[in-house]
């Protein structure tokens, strides 16, 4: 199926991707979603918890 079809049929679609740190799923999640952006968490009632910009450090704080 075409992705463009896709995307025009289905306004949203969650993913679920579990594993050990580390073993790429946020680069599984960008590379599925055509981004650099770091993901939104959401609770299951809709209400963002956090980023996971706010969950990684930046490289210059030691």
């Amino acid at each position: 199926m075409d992705p463009s079809r896709l995307r025009r049929k289905f306004e949203r679609f969650r993913i679920l991707i579990i594993g050990r740190a580390n073993a790429g799923k946020t680069t599984i999640l960008q590379r599925v979603c055509q981004t650099k952006d770091n993901p939104e968490i959401y609770d299951s009632a809709g209400k963002q918890v956090r980023s996971l910009s706010t969950m990684i450090p930046d490289s210059d704080e030691s």
